[in-house]
C-alpha cells in the first residue's frame, strides 16, 4: 500500500512520475508497432528510387498526344524494380554502392546535385553556388548530403561521394563534406577528378578511402596533366576510377604490375562489364544496378 511517506523509501510523487513515464513508453511502442510495416515499406520504396530512379514522364506531352504512359520501356522498368526489390530483401544489394555528386551551396552546405545549375532538375535558371540549401530544396528538391546520409531509407547504403570541382570553393566544399559525413565515415568513399580536392579530404579525413577519377577524353576541361594523372600523388588515392572507353589490356597489365586497383565507369553493357572484371577491374560503375 502507498502512504504519504512512500514505499521502500520513495515518495509517492516520484513513483507516480515513473509509472506515467512507463505508461507513455508502452503507448509509444504500441504506436510504433502499428506503423512499422508502413514505414518499412515507404523506406523500401525510397531506397529503390535511389537505386533505380523512375523513368521521367512528360505528362503534358502525353496529355496533348492522347497516349498512355504505359510502354515496353515502363513495363521493363517495373520488372527490373520488382527484381531489385527481391534482391534488396534477400540482402544481395548490401555491398552495392550509390554515387552522389555534391556541390557547395551559398550558405556552405554540401548539396547533392550533379550540374552547376538547377536547369535540368527544376526547369529554371539558377546557379547552385548562388542559392542557399533551403532554396535549393524548395525550388529544385535538392537535399543536403547530411539529409541523405541520415535518412532511415539510406541507413544501409554505401555511398561514393563525388566532389565536383568548384573553383574558389574547393576548400570550403571539403570542409562541408567532412561535416556532413560525421558519424558515417565507415559507409563512404570520396572521389573526384580534381587531385587537390582529394588531397584536401586526405588531410581532413585520412581514414576515408579516396578514388581518383580519370579519362583520356579530349575535352578542353580535361587538362593534359589530368589525363596523364601527373598530379595523382597529391590525391594519394586508394583506387583509380577510370573511363572504361580507354581501358586496354596493356593498361590493365600495367596497373596490375603496380598493384593499383581500378574501377571502371560508366559501363552500360553487361558483356563489357564481365569482360572488364575478367581483365582485373575491381568494380563496375554503372547506371544499371543489375549489370553484373
Amino acid at each position: 500500500k502507498f502512504t504519504e511517506v512512500g514505499y521502500v523509501g520513495r515518495d509517492v510523487e516520484s513513483m507516480i512520475r515513473d509509472l506515467v513515464e512507463i505508461a507513455i513508453d508502452m503507448v509509444r511502442e504500441e504506436k510504433l508497432d502499428e506503423v512499422a510495416d508502413k514505414a518499412e515499406a515507404q523506406a523500401e520504396e525510397r531506397l529503390l528510387d535511389l537505386l533505380l530512379p523512375p523513368i521521367p514522364v512528360d505528362t503534358a506531352a502525353l496529355a496533348a498526344s492522347g497516349e498512355t504512359p504505359l510502354s515496353a520501356e515502363t513495363d521493363s522498368h517495373a520488372r527490373s524494380r520488382e527484381k531489385m526489390r527481391q534482391q534488396l530483401r534477400d540482402g544481395k544489394l548490401d555491398e552495392r554502392m550509390v554515387e552522389l555528386d555534391v556541390r557547395l551551396s551559398r550558405d556552405r552546405y554540401a548539396v547533392v546535385i550533379h550540374d552547376e545549375d538547377i536547369q535540368r532538375v527544376a526547369g529554371q535558371a539558377g546557379l547552385v553556388k548562388e542559392m542557399t540549401a533551403r532554396e535549393l530544396m524548395s525550388v529544385a528538391s535538392v537535399p543536403t548530403l547530411r539529409e541523405v546520409l541520415t535518412d532511415p531509407a539510406c541507413r544501409s547504403l554505401l555511398v561514393n561521394i563525388e566532389l565536383k570541382h568548384c573553383p574558389g570553393q574547393n576548400t570550403d566544399l571539403g570542409k562541408a563534406v567532412a561535416d556532413a559525413v560525421l558519424g558515417f565515415e565507415g559507409r563512404v568513399l570520396f572521389s573526384s577528378f580534381h587531385p587537390l580536392l582529394l588531397g584536401t579530404m586526405a588531410k581532413i579525413l585520412p581514414n576515408v578511402p579516396r578514388a581518383l577519377l580519370a579519362t583520356r577524353e579530349s575535352d578542353p576541361k580535361n587538362r593534359f596533366y589530368l589525363k596523364r594523372m601527373w598530379l595523382a600523388f597529391l590525391a594519394r588515392p586508394h583506387i583509380l576510377h577510370f573511363d572504361h572507353r580507354f581501358f586496354t589490356d596493356a593498361m590493365a597489365r600495367r596497373l596490375a604490375a603496380r598493384r593499383v586497383p581500378v574501377a571502371l565507369w560508366t559501363v552500360e553493357n553487361p558483356e563489357d562489364a564481365r569482360k572488364y572484371l575478367a581483365m582485373g577491374a575491381k568494380s563496375i560503375i554503372s547506371p544499371k544496378p543489375n549489370i553484373v
